[in-house]
């Protein structure tokens, strides 16, 4: 059959012709080769399964559908995971600036006036970046 016996099959949309009389010395085997694209096989394909194997068809079913459930469930924690680390992040980020805030102002009791707004300055600078950060966004 060789090369030319392929490309007439995929051009042809099907087998090319070879009679047993065409190669009596020579066996003849054909095999076919069925792909698709997607979770699931086409029904066609389903049909040949459960002939094959009695209730095959239902078992691909199920690994769909436990497939299904796994994505889910999945994609759920790392959702939930995602909002936790936002929220850690934000309140980490609240308290940092409320103890920099506190140590400037012990900071203030003590004399320091030059040191204290340099300490409380960097939170405030910070905070009023960000609220112009996020307004754009």
């Amino acid at each position: 059959m060789g090369r030319r016996g392929r490309k007439r099959a995929k051009q042809g949309g099907g087998l090319p012709a070879v009679h047993a009389s065409d190669r009596p010395d020579k066996p003849v085997s054909v095999e076919t080769e069925f792909t698709w694209q997607g979770p699931l096989p086409p029904p066609q394909v389903l049909q040949a399964f459960r002939e094959a194997v009695p209730r095959s068809d239902e078992v691909i079913l199920g690994e769909f559908e436990k497939q299904g459930e796994h994505r889910r469930s999945t994609e759920t924690r790392e959702s939930q995971a995602t909002a936790f680390a936002l929220k850690t992040i934000s309140v980490g980020t609240v308290l940092a600036n409320l103890l920099t805030i506190g140590g400037g102002i012990y900071l203030a009791v003590l004399g320091h006036i030059w040191g204290a707004g340099i300490v409380i300055g960097g939170p405030l600078i910070t905070v009023i970046l960000n609220r112009g950060r996020s307004k754009e966004e």
